[in-house]
Order: C-alpha cells, then sequence, then structure tokens
C-alpha cells in the first residue's frame, strides 16, 4: 500500500536541505502546495486539493503543519476576493468538455446539473448579476479562501 502511495500522482519532489532545515512533513507539505494552481504569482490554497495530494496525511494533520508553517514564517496566507476567485475559474476554460446539455457559466464545461442564480458578488457587497455555475465551480468558490505564498 504504501508504495502504491509514492508513485504516479502521489510522488512529491522534498528538498532535502528544506526537510532538514524545517522538518520533513513541513517539506512535504510545501512541496505539494507548489504544485497547486497559481493566481497572482500565489498558490490557490485548498484544503482539499492537499489532502488528495498527499493522501498519507489526514486533512487535521495538514492543517496543523500549515499552521506551523505560519507561526515560522515559511509561508504566508492572504485572503482573496470573490472577484479574483471569480477570474480564476473563468480561467479554467474547460469548454467541450464533460457531458450533458447545460454549460457552466464561469469554466464552460459541459454538464447535467446547474446551480442557479448564484451571486458571484454577495448581495451585501452590491452584487446584483446571478449566474449558472457547474456544481465543481460553486464548491469551489466557496472553498477558495485563500492565496499561499511560499516564502522558503
Amino acid at each position: 500500500m504504501l508504495a502504491q502511495l509514492l508513485i504516479d500522482e502521489h510522488a512529491l519532489s522534498v528538498s532535502r536541505k528544506l526537510a532538514v532545515e524545517i522538518g520533513l512533513h513541513e517539506a512535504t507539505v510545501i512541496a505539494a502546495v507548489k504544485e497547486l494552481p497559481l493566481l497572482d504569482f500565489k498558490h490557490i490554497y485548498n484544503i482539499q486539493m492537499l489532502s488528495n495530494k498527499m493522501p498519507y496525511f489526514n486533512s487535521k494533520t495538514i492543517l496543523r503543519i500549515i499552521e506551523r508553517l505560519q507561526a515560522s514564517e515559511a509561508i504566508r496566507l492572504v485572503e482573496i476576493d470573490d472577484k479574483r476567485k471569480v477570474e480564476f475559474l473563468i480561467s479554467k476554460d474547460l469548454n467541450g468538455y464533460g457531458v450533458g446539455n447545460l454549460a457552466c457559466g464561469w469554466c464552460g464545461i459541459n454538464t447535467l446539473v446547474l446551480h442557479e442564480h448564484h451571486y458571484p458578488i454577495p448581495r451585501s457587497q452590491d452584487g446584483t448579476k446571478t449566474v449558472s455555475i457547474c456544481p465543481n465551480c460553486h464548491y469551489e468558490f466557496h472553498t477558495m479562501k485563500y492565496l499561499m505564498e511560499v516564502l522558503v
């Protein structure tokens, strides 16, 4: 089982120097973060994406490691606003992919289900526009809270 986890999509290149300097678990999380998508030269922080990249750590362990990395100033979390989230989701450009006769208003993927009347900019922030988006964009929009800047 362990050998299976360490091949293909779960393999991470961890700097030996960094592992000695800040610890193996911390260096492993930084290696996984560096594989996350970029926005404004910072990595999009999503705990689910990190969990998928490192199935040998559970989510709580990853969160504890991220807290330690922040405390040691190895990383910095920067809040991402709703407009930047939408820009990122639109940039995915998945037109022509997927199955279904409906198209997501943001990524363009074909789908069988759309979330109707979603406010990309909340009404509390004077948002009035509604869009029909796929479940994946809806999930990503609500879970994408921070950009992560690696400082080591």
